[in-house]
């Protein structure tokens, strides 16, 4: 469920960013941040489930 939804806005983001960028018509670029958005969303929500504990350091 989680997959799909992260692909469907991954692709949703990206084709209104082409868009934009073709068209020069920056309208909807607030549709272009929230569908990225929810990609990274649900990327952490992914990471989370894992549990995974990242070392910072040198």
């Amino acid at each position: 469920m989680l997959k799909t939804v992260q692909i469907i806005s991954s692709m949703i983001g990206i084709t209104l960013s082409i868009y934009g960028l073709m068209t020069h018509d920056y309208r909807l670029n607030f549709l272009m941040i929230l569908f990225l958005g929810l990609f990274m969303l649900t990327l952490g929500i992914n990471e989370f489930r894992r549990e995974r504990k990242y070392k910072v350091g040198f």
